[in-house]
């Protein structure tokens, strides 16, 4: 099954992406294209803080990371881009920059806001392999972009090391496509638009990721959850 979106580029004709219901496209995102400074990312990027906003993404990751605090030693956040979200943890007083080791990896510089305390690796994902020192693992809006085999290979590594995974991705449904167009209302940016139908054919539905990431009932204690605002949600606490 599929669903059909239309969007606007800047000096294009009407593009028309079809969302597919059963299963995951990766294609590349705009955003991947821009430097860190350009004005599409910047608008890009308060795009991204609106929408986890309405989602709520941010509040639902703190409450996960409140619910397991014990066992908060030392985390890693996936695609951390501009920082938002860790800072966001620090404002809410979920994490205290001196007392909780954070990680943030991107291919973008550390930002200039970013707790002195914490660590910033500037290396891409595909390539990072060093998770023996970073039990916790945060991914919010990024690793819908891999394609299943790299997913594969990340599952490896979170498997040798991970204690506790906590991702916020799309989810794959007609719910978000419907979203996407409604905040067109807000005034979105092109690339915003551009990238968010294209998340949405890359997002996730229960029970893929677990699988994707070879994660076991065996071995892990997995919750997926499908919201109405168009989330899929998951935490992976090692038993």
């Amino acid at each position: 099954m599929f669903i059909k979106a239309s969007i606007r580029l800047p000096g294009s004709k009407l593009s028309t992406f079809s969302i597919p219901v059963k299963s995951r496209i990766v294609e590349p995102e705009i955003l991947d294209s821009l430097p860190q400074d350009h004005s599409d990312a910047i608008s890009n990027r308060k795009d991204i803080l609106l929408i986890n906003q309405l989602q709520g993404s941010y509040q639902w990751i703190a409450q996960q990371l409140s619910e397991h605090i014990n066992a908060l030693e030392s985390i890693i956040e996936l695609g951390a881009g501009a920082g938002d979200l860790g800072s966001y943890l620090v404002k809410k007083k979920i994490l205290d920059p001196a007392k909780h080791h954070y990680t943030g990896l991107d291919l973008w510089k550390r930002p200039d806001y970013w707790a002195r305390e914490w660590n910033w690796v500037q290396e891409d994902m595909t390539r990072f392999n060093d998770y023996s020192s970073t039990p916790v693992v945060l991914g919010n809006l990024i690793i819908h972009q891999f394609e299943d085999v790299v997913l594969n290979l990340l599952g490896e590594r979170l498997n040798a090391h991970a204690k506790l995974i906590i991702i916020n991705e799309p989810l794959r449904s007609r719910i978000g496509l419907l979203g996407l167009h409604i905040l067109r209302l807000k005034g979105l940016n092109y690339v915003t638009l551009n990238d968010g139908a294209i998340s949405i054919r890359a997002g996730f539905r229960r029970g893929e990721l677990p699988a994707l990431l070879n994660l076991s009932n065996r071995d892990w204690l997995i919750e997926e959850r499908e919201t109405m605002l168009g989330c899929y949600r998951m935490v992976a606490l090692r038993k």
